[in-house]
């Protein structure tokens, strides 16, 4: 009889929940359920006040989660005809890092009715950016704290933090609402919220708590090095949010209670595991489980992964966490925060109308007229660079730079700049890849997923062309969801740790979908552009960012 693993992809929108055949690896069935309340921007609901909410500030409604997993979970059951005794093991992923804080019981403060008006209550999203002045203090206070801070400043590219992660997120809300802190039972990572709801057990992942919050193989930073910025702040911070135990992947983190059995349709005691970041399933999805591949989660923004035997510090790395994502090796975190939603501000504020009509009138989707136009073009044809810096630049761990265009003309055609716009994003990850082979680390093949790469052709080819290594992709849907249900599987099995994991890998990782090459002419091309032109045009970029205060100051 056959065995299915079951993989929960929790996003920035909705969650899908995958069911994998264990054995065949293949995708029997999938449900998308979205957020009830979305994500919350610049006010709360009016049924919760409708307070304005700080630039930057992003909600969640933490009860979303669980509501619409139960009927994404009941639903795929429902339509594929498994039955609960049939589904061996589940886990599941998130977005990182979605933070909020939770009482004894293990419930969000939200629920609590002095707290229902309150924002800082509620899940605090990954792509919320309100604490950008919380992240220089930390980082200040790691550079004063010595050889300890140098070690945990190392593990982050020489750069501590981010307004997405943990610390400064909860320094913020230590900083604007010190009720909800001092309310709180713990500040917890989203994933292991969930992963505590569907077990009773409270605990922590190493994929959260190394890549978002700062743990290395040393352990948690010592509290003095947050005591620099307030001793108070330092005390709660370790209180509420150092956890034991800590789990790692492949690991069975426990069993689904007899309460979520009863409303998702699976039986009681299915085993549970370790929870992981959603956009590093993909290495598990894809079966890069040796070092030199690197794995892109193309989306809305992008991230790479790739695995080492080795520590070193990589310029413009996120992080490097052991067995942050495969145990007994390290894992290299990259991001890019403009991908898809460059393109998509591109294309909904800028392209003009006579294109959106020309689009119409063919029956056919701006952006895929758009790709179809840029085709046409030669490499460089665009006549125009640009770095990818509109929003958050996570290489250099800034939000506050801007982007700026180098080649416009009177005659410059709208598929120029979207091609100019793609090129921008794989100049990048070009240079990401450099950082990688400088430290030696042998990257040589490049493995995406993800929705640019399941439907962009032009993308994925320019992409080939400016690295100038081959693209293998998915064909599979919801690839986050299959790496979690493959996590799944290990916690279910007698193999675990690694060679549980790889084994998994062998019978349900996905690579079936389009294969890209690089055409040598185009790289060429590509090349003498990033060497004398990108790369440039960003010193110079970034050298002029005192201008852009100045604008941004009188807007």
């Amino acid at each position: 009889m056959n065995k299915y693993a079951l993989g929960a992809d929790f996003g920035t929108e909705s969650v899908r929940v995958a069911l994998i055949d264990t054995c065949t690896g293949e995708m029997v069935g999938n449900s998308v359920v979205n957020y009830r309340h979305g994500v919350i921007r610049e006010h709360m609901p009016d049924s919760y006040g409708g307070a304005e909410l700080k630039p930057g500030r992003i909600l969640q409604h933490p009860g979303d989660y669980i509501e619409s997993f139960v009927e994404a979970t009941s639903t795929v059951l429902q339509k594929t005809g498994v039955k609960g005794k049939d589904v061996v093991g589940a886990a599941l992923d998130g977005t990182a890092c979605t933070m909020l804080f939770v009482d004894a019981d293990g419930r969000p403060l939200c629920y609590q009715e002095e707290f229902r008006n309150n924002p800082h209550a509620y899940a605090k999203l990954w792509a919320d950016h309100a604490s950008q002045k919380e992240v220089n203090e930390i980082d200040e206070a790691a550079r004063k704290s010595g050889e300890t801070g140098e070690y945990v400043l190392f593990n982050y590219g020489g750069m501590l933090s981010n307004p997405e992660w943990f610390a400064p997120k909860f320094l913020n809300t230590f900083r604007e609402a010190p009720e909800v802190v001092h309310s709180a039972h713990g500040a917890m990572h989203l994933i292991d919220y969930l992963t505590m709801s569907l077990t009773g057990k409270r605990g922590a992942s190493i994929s959260t708590a190394g890549f978002k919050g700062m743990y290395t193989e040393r352990g948690f930073p010592p509290q003095e090095l947050f005591g620099k910025i307030d001793p108070e702040f330092a005390r709660l911070f370790y209180e509420k949010t150092v956890m034991t135990p800590l789990y790692r992947m492949g690991e069975r983190w426990g069993e689904l209670t007899k309460e979520m059995a009863d409303q998702t349709g699976l039986v009681a005691g299915t085993p549970i595991g370790v929870p992981i970041i959603d956009a590093h399933t993909a290495i598990h999805a894809l079966g890069a489980s040796e070092p030199g591949i690197m794995v892109a989660a193309m989306g809305t923004s992008t991230c790479e992964e790739v695995l080492s035997r080795d520590r070193k510090c990589v310029e413009g790395m996120c992080g490097v966490v052991k067995d942050g994502i495969t145990p007994e090796l390290y894992a290299y975190e990259f991001g890019q925060a403009n991908v898809g939603s460059l393109i998509d501000w591109y294309v909904n504020n800028l392209v003009s109308e006579k294109y959106m009509q020309e689009a119409r009138q063919r029956g056919m989707d701006i952006h895929v007229y758009l790709e179809e136009k840029a085709s046409a073009l030669r490499a460089g044809e665009s006549g125009i660079i640009t770095p990818p810096w509109f929003s958050n630049v996570r290489a250099l761990e800034r939000s506050d730079l801007a982007g700026a265009m180098l080649g416009l003309r009177l005659d410059t055609k709208p598929e120029q700049v979207y091609l100019a716009l793609i090129e921008s994003t794989a100049y990048e990850l070009k240079g990401l890849i450099e950082s990688c082979k400088a430290e030696g680390m042998d990257v040589n093949e490049l493995r995406a997923c993800g929705g640019i790469s399941e439907k962009n052709r032009l993308f994925m080819q320019t992409y080939a062309d400016i690295i100038g290594m081959p693209i293998r992709t998915s064909s599979t849907p919801h690839a986050s969801a299959r790496g979690a249900a493959i996590l799944a599987a290990v916690a279910a099995g007698d193999s675990r740790g690694r060679r549980g994991i790889e084994e998994a890998m062998e019978r349900m990782a996905d690579l079936s979908g389009e294969s890209y090459d690089p055409r040598p002419e185009n790289s060429a091309v590509y090349g003498e552009l990033y060497r004398d032109g990108y790369r440039e045009w960003c010193r110079l970029v970034l050298g002029a960012q005192s201008v852009t205060g100045v604008l941004n100051k009188h807007k």
